[in-house]
């Protein structure tokens, strides 16, 4: 559950951009690309620095 809240964030940091080139490109599938690639970056870089806050301790 931790990790919505970042998903949601990448999702949309990268979804909004992928949605003003899918309207200029006329391609639809950009948006779900790059939302859900945004979503898995960012919940991958949340993870990594999980892992390098529980091994600084």
């Amino acid at each position: 559950m931790k990790y919505i809240k970042p998903a949601l964030i990448g999702g949309l940091a990268a979804g909004i951009p992928g949605g003003i080139i899918a309207y200029f490109t006329g391609v639809g599938s950009v948006v779900a690309i790059a939302s859900a690639g945004g979503a898995m970056s960012y919940v991958m870089h949340q993870i990594e620095q999980e892992k390098k806050k529980n091994n600084a301790i």
